[in-house]
């Protein structure tokens, strides 16, 4: 008699500050719940990673962005997101 109650939808993209610039222009939330990787965070600076020793965390800190995801979202919300990372996936590097 539970439900699963998402929170977190994350996508990525190579131009994150394109989608984000589209997603604000057509009043679509958003989130950037992750934008510096671990290593590179003040609780671990005293192990000395810098820029370089975790690629691929460096890289999708830089991609990912967390779209809306709420019980109380609306079908047309849905599809206002949709229409908007539709838009926004063709741009190209």
């Amino acid at each position: 008699d539970e439900d699963h109650v998402y929170h977190l939808y994350v996508v990525r993209h190579s131009r994150r500050s394109a989608v984000v610039q589209a997603l604000r222009e057509n009043g679509v939330g958003f989130g950037l719940h992750y934008p510096v990787p671990i290593h590179r965070t003040v609780a671990y600076a005293d192990l000395g990673l810098g820029a370089g020793s975790y690629p691929n965390a460096e890289l999708l800190a830089e991609e990912i962005l967390s779209l809306p995801m709420y019980p109380e979202l609306t079908d047309e919300h849905i599809e206002q997101v949709c229409e908007v990372m539709t838009q926004a996936a063709s741009l190209s590097g």
